[in-house]
């Protein structure tokens, strides 16, 4: 019996609800699903992506939706698209549709000037990469209550309302990643987008012993856990990136949590940290490999001396913050 064919498209409204009601099985938790179906449809996150649908006999088989960013290279901003919420209908599934819904959407990006797509894989891998794309080794930290840690060894932490205060940090990313060669680029609009999805957040200013403000960082806290969703450094150098964690651990020994968990990029091994620091300061942090939200690109322009290859940018991932998650 041969396989019905796919037919892939842009969601029209019918069919953005009909992919909604499909996911409820992974994402609804314990909501209801008509109730999941109406906070998605008029949720500004996924207002923000662009929706593509696979159908079978006229009824949404697959789905996925193509984020917008904007990344830094080198200077250069480039359009790509972060790919989220990949889902196949379970009788759907085996006869090999979200590949072609890929091909579809890669294409149709490709053709409206995206040259990047980036997705954050909860699978094994190895699927993706049969479609083209790159997996980085960007880790998850976890950060640990220690009592080691003193205020001498931190940042002032001080709550504010992001909301009034769009350009300095702006400002404050900018400045983090001045001369880097990969990063999320961030325009207003984005700001705009992140700040009011996180509004009910923890922001706080970094500050030093002369209540500078020198950075910020965003946790997020629910029921289960605390994540460092995003944070930023005027001066980000290895030193102030330790003393950033310093922060958060003893953040943890305050507020009696156990760990902050999040995204953050690797710093020197402890065994070459301890050559300047003492053995007390390597035990409120480590890296643990992702198992999932893993980090993986693909190029989707032909590869010159003008626009690098995925490979070239797999080792920058890391600084993809975990707020730009889809």
């Amino acid at each position: 019996m041969s396989t019905p064919t796919l037919d892939c498209h842009l969601a029209n409204s019918a069919e953005k609800a009909a992919a909604f009601r499909n996911v409820h099985e992974f994402w609804g938790g314990d909501s209801q699903i008509d109730e999941f179906v109406k906070q998605r449809l008029v949720s500004p996150h996924h207002q923000r992506a662009t929706w593509y649908v696979g159908c079978v006999a006229g009824a949404v088989a697959c789905s996925l939706g193509a984020f917008p960013f904007e990344l830094c290279l080198a200077g250069s901003i480039e359009r790509a698209v972060f790919i989220g919420c990949v889902h196949t209908r379970p009788e759907d599934r085996g006869q090999g549709y979200v590949p072609q819904l890929f091909e579809f959407v890669e294409n149709a990006e490709q053709q409206s000037g995206t040259k990047w797509s980036l997705l954050f894989s909860d699978i094994t891998p190895g699927y993706y990469e049969r479609l083209g794309y790159q997996i980085s080794a960007a880790p998850n930290i976890c950060i640990k209550s220690n009592t080691s840690v003193t205020e001498n060894d931190c940042f002032k932490l001080r709550p504010f309302d992001s909301t009034q205060h769009l350009q300095t940090l702006s400002n404050i990313y900018q400045q983090h990643f001045q001369g880097k060669p990969f990063f999320v680029h961030r325009n207003d609009d984005h700001w705009d987008h992140l700040i009011h999805q996180h509004k009910d957040d923890q922001w706080f200013w970094l500050c030093n012993n002369t209540s500078e403000t020198v950075g910020y960082v965003l946790l997020q806290t629910s029921q289960a856990n605390t994540v460092l969703k995003d944070f930023a450094l005027q001066n980000p150098t290895a030193e102030q990136l330790r003393r950033c964690l310093a922060t958060l651990s003893h953040y943890c020994s305050a507020q009696q949590i156990d760990e902050i968990v999040g995204w953050f990029p690797k710093l020197t091994d402890p065994a070459e940290q301890a050559v300047q620091h003492s053995p007390a300061d390597m035990d409120w942090y480590y890296y643990v490999d992702r198992k999932t939200e893993i980090t993986m690109i693909k190029t989707l322009v032909l590869s010159d001396d003008n626009n690098p290859s995925g490979e070239a940018l797999i080792n920058h991932l890391d600084t993809i913050r975990h707020v730009d998650h889809v």
